[in-house]
């Protein structure tokens, strides 16, 4: 019994392209049959293929072929395409650090901003809480207890100093 085979099988026992088998096929169509499973796929007898092609199979070059020059061409474009996303990826990060230095000043910036803020409302305060006291009390406490340690000098209590009244208004 004759072992027959598909385009595919004879294709890879000889190292021939499917399309060289098939026109080989057209050509020996009465030595062919068709196979029952796919209407339009035809089986080759083994025998054939071997007397026809020698069961030799051919190495494809590809050193000088039309594919061996777009296999180049896309492997250069790889090649550029892998470069430029790394250019991108070192962008990135490197706009990632301005961001992330940015975001530092501002926020050093905002502190110093919160913390002058703070001071401008204690001085604020302090400058108020002075008023609400009478203005001159502190300064006239100060100058009372000097008086009392004998640190205001007798020329400063003539008449005409803007004390001599306070001391006088304190003593009754």
């Amino acid at each position: 019994m004759k072992e027959y085979l598909s385009i595919i099988e004879a294709s890879k026992l000889v190292g021939k392209h499917e399309d060289t088998i098939r026109k080989f096929v057209k050509e020996n169509e009465s030595k062919c049959r068709r196979d029952k499973n796919h209407k339009n796929a035809y089986l080759v007898p083994k025998d054939l293929i071997m007397e026809r092609f020698g069961g030799k199979k051919v190495e494809i070059q590809t050193e000088n072929s039309d594919d061996s020059e777009l296999i180049k061409e896309l492997r250069s474009r790889i090649s550029y395409l892998e470069k430029q996303v790394e250019d991108y990826k070192n962008r990135e990060i490197a706009n990632d650090q301005r961001i992330d230095n940015l975001v530092n000043t501002l926020s050093k910036s905002l502190d110093q901003q919160q913390q002058l803020a703070g001071l401008q409302i204690q001085a604020i305060t302090e400058s108020e809480n002075g008023k609400l006291t009478g203005g001159r009390h502190n300064e006239v406490e100060r100058i009372t207890n000097m008086n009392e340690e004998g640190t205001i000098k007798k020329e400063e209590e003539s008449s005409g100093h803007k004390w001599s009244l306070f001391r006088r208004n304190k003593k009754k």
